[in-house]
């Protein structure tokens, strides 16, 4: 969707020859067992992982199926007594013939773009074998968020290269990932290149900005816009798109233009509090609300390590009240909650590049 919708599909089509492969739609691809596998690769890979990361930890100990709690248990035995998961699940895979129709939908690529989630592993997963097999074709993953590589477990195929949104991704990549340093680049994000415009400032009754996130991070989202608008004057709330109506790119352009005239955003897990601080404004994360797996917002941000780093921005503040909330707001409100935007905005650079040219660069690196 970041590649299609920002435009950049279209320049690269204008250059070359651009095949877009959507995996739903080329039916059950790899069978259901296949699937229930890759699905325990995903645990086996946060178990992997757990004992040096507070992320990975704290993912694994939300509720989830009595299946999913024994093959925990299981994979944490084998991890304890020196079994590397990831490696032998990556063998496995290594075995599995791709599918007729992935190598039929793959032939004479000579770059295969493959933007991930990570988690969504099983189509995906056929394509790139696919792509790979008997063929020189060069595998360039795009992670498809800031936070991809940091929680959502490992890959089953190792890429040949990297593009990913900023520093903070690359370490993760190195780090976390395996990949040699050269191969992965810095380009930004395709769909925030119109960040690095000026803003411009437009009159308006409602300044203040409530960016919701899934029914997963903020069960009582609702309760809290009503008490907010009950005490504070101008509230926009602008739902995630998975309650909203799903992603298109006229809600991209919509928040662009809500946070032209926004003076803070609220937010409580959203890439919105990066696009806010690319243009300089501050934002307020909920640490007090409901979740769907239990604890307070304020254990996740503790928990998250990519959330944790983003509270220490200059401008970013961590609330743990209703009370501190609406105190903040009115200080923004009132001109008193002053904020070094190009501080922000510099914290912002490290986490997503945003200069106008990253569809270029994006280019650049696949030709």
């Amino acid at each position: 969707r970041n590649h299609v919708a920002s435009g950049l599909a279209a320049k690269i089509a204008d250059k070359h020859e651009l095949v877009i492969l959507r995996p739903k739609e080329l039916g059950t691809v790899g069978g259901s067992w296949r699937r229930r596998v890759r699905e325990a690769f995903l645990l086996a890979s946060m178990v992997q992982r757990e004992p040096n990361s507070k992320t990975y930890h704290f993912k694994l100990g939300q509720r989830r199926p009595l299946l999913a709690r024994m093959q925990i248990r299981a994979f944490r035995r084998l991890r304890d007594r020196g079994y590397d998961l990831e490696e032998a699940f990556r063998r496995w895979e290594a075995r599995q013939r791709p599918p007729r129709a992935a190598l039929e939908a793959t032939r004479g690529l000579d770059v295969l773009l493959w933007p991930s989630l990570i988690h969504t592993h099983n189509e995906e997963v056929e394509l790139v074998k696919s792509a790979r097999s008997g063929q020189k074709c060069q595998i360039v993953a795009v992670p498809a968020s800031f936070d991809t590589l940091s929680c959502k477990g490992g890959l089953l195929v190792k890429p040949d290269q990297m593009l990913v949104w900023g520093e903070a991704s690359k370490r993760h990549a190195v780090n976390w990932h395996d990949m040699e340093e050269d191969c992965v680049v810095v380009t930004g994000p395709p769909h925030f290149d119109f960040y690095y415009e000026p803003r411009h400032r437009m009159p308006t009754d409602a300044p203040v900005l409530v960016a919701g996130t899934s029914v997963h991070y903020w069960q009582d989202e609702l309760d809290i816009v009503a008490f907010l608008r009950s005490r504070v004057n101008g509230v926009i709330h602008r739902p995630h798109p998975r309650r909203g109506g799903g992603w298109t790119w006229a809600a991209m352009e919509e928040l662009r233009r809500q946070l032209d005239s926004a003076v803070c955003v609220i937010a409580a897990f959203s890439t919105v509090v990066i696009e806010a601080a690319l243009m300089g404004i501050p934002s307020l994360l909920v640490g007090f609300a409901r979740s769907a797996h239990g604890p307070a917002m304020a254990d996740y941000h503790g928990q998250l390590e990519h959330m944790a780093e983003i509270t220490t921005w200059p401008g970013v503040h961590l609330c743990r009240s209703r009370e501190e909330l609406v105190h903040r707001c009115r200080a923004y409100l009132h001109g008193k909650g002053a904020v070094d935007a190009s501080a922000l905005r510099a914290a912002a650079q490290q986490v997503a590049r945003s200069d106008g040219h990253a569809q270029e660069r994006i280019l650049e690196a696949l030709e």
